[in-house]
């Protein structure tokens, strides 16, 4: 097997993998997100089939994704 070292952002529906609440969040980020936790699949369209797995080596909300969070937030 070969490694590569990727730096990646990942797109993804919020509202159906954890919602706007903290504690959804934050088991997206500590359970499904998190080194200890498991392996991620990269799959490719374009073969059909998975690449690889992916080790998480850190994780955390871009600016676009905090920038959306707050403009859904009533005041």
């Amino acid at each position: 097997m070969a490694n590569v070292l990727l730096t990646v952002e990942l797109e993804y529906d919020a509202d159906v993998v954890h919602g706007d609440w903290e504690e959804g969040m934050a088991w997206f980020f500590e359970e499904i997100l998190s080194e200890e936790k498991g392996l991620l699949l990269l799959h490719s369209n374009e073969i059909g089939d998975t690449v690889g797995k992916i080790r998480v080596l850190s994780a955390a909300p871009s600016n676009a994704e905090l920038k959306g969070a707050a403009q859904q937030r009533p005041l």
